[in-house]
């Protein structure tokens, strides 16, 4: 097994981490995104920290690190990403999906470090800009991914084989995650965390949809056919897909 140490970097303050950062030549902003950006920062919160490279040494995306004793992504932008954001059109390293994310933080984030001045820019623009719509492609990719699953979700619930149907559970962890997902994909909510997630969905009839889909094997369970007062998981599943699906038409049907 790897050993993971503690970083350095875990006692510097964000403050002397930014400091740090803006004295390399390599880096061309800082910008953070998430709690400490809303000021809203409680004891379990980690950092969120997008750095602006002059070029980007490594195809590596996202680090962990330590600041201030909290666990802190680290996550890496090539420059040349910033520059095409500015002209007005898409580097072809990246993807639309992340594009329209990498917009979302500059409306939301905070710049506490611009060498050029670029990135306060980006940020006006976006602010100021529409937040993007999802492709059909991407959603008709995302609700497909979602029926795949069940489909073979389904065909192991049909059997007896012990060693199968832990296969099941195992699938069902990721299922519900892609579920969990895709619910805010499909109604065009665009991705602020977790616990944003979790408030929008204590709101309105959509906790009543999610409560009733989002139903886990108890303690002592060995497998998702025990659930006691809950429908079979595959319906459960089915039950949400399908209010999903109302808000998605597949492409060409």
């Amino acid at each position: 097994m790897f050993q993971v140490d503690r970083s350095r970097s875990s006692t510097l303050s964000l403050g002397e981490l930014t400091e740090r950062l803006a004295s390399s030549d390599a880096v061309m902003g800082v910008m953070v995104i998430g709690a400490a950006a809303r000021d809203e920062l409680t004891p379990t919160s980690d950092y969120d920290v997008v750095v602006v490279l002059r070029e980007m040494p490594t195809q590596l995306r996202v680090g962990a690190t330590h600041v201030d004793h909290r666990l802190t992504d680290i996550i890496f932008v090539d420059a040349a990403e910033i520059e095409c954001m500015l002209e007005g059109h898409p580097s072809s390293r990246t993807a639309s999906r992340e594009r329209a994310q990498l917009l979302r933080w500059f409306r939301s984030g905070k710049v506490v470090f611009d060498r050029s001045g670029q990135l306060q820019s980006v940020q006006r623009e976006a602010r100021e800009s529409l937040e993007e719509e999802l492709s059909e492609n991407e959603v008709y990719s995302a609700w497909f991914g979602v029926n795949y699953n069940l489909l073979h979700n389904r065909r192991l619930l049909g059997s007896d084989a012990p060693t199968i149907l832990t296969a099941l559970d195992l699938r069902l962890l990721f299922s519900i995650h892609d579920l969990w997902w895709h619910y805010f994909l499909f109604r065009g909510l665009p991705h602020k965390g977790e616990k944003a997630q979790v408030q929008y969905l204590e709101c309105g009839t959509s906790a009543k949809i999610v409560s009733t889909c989002f139903c886990c094997p108890m303690p002592g369970q060995k497998n998702v056919r025990e659930l006691p007062q809950a429908p079979p998981y595959p319906c459960a599943l089915s039950r949400l897909i399908s209010a999903s699906s109302k808000l998605v038409r597949p492409v060409g049907r």
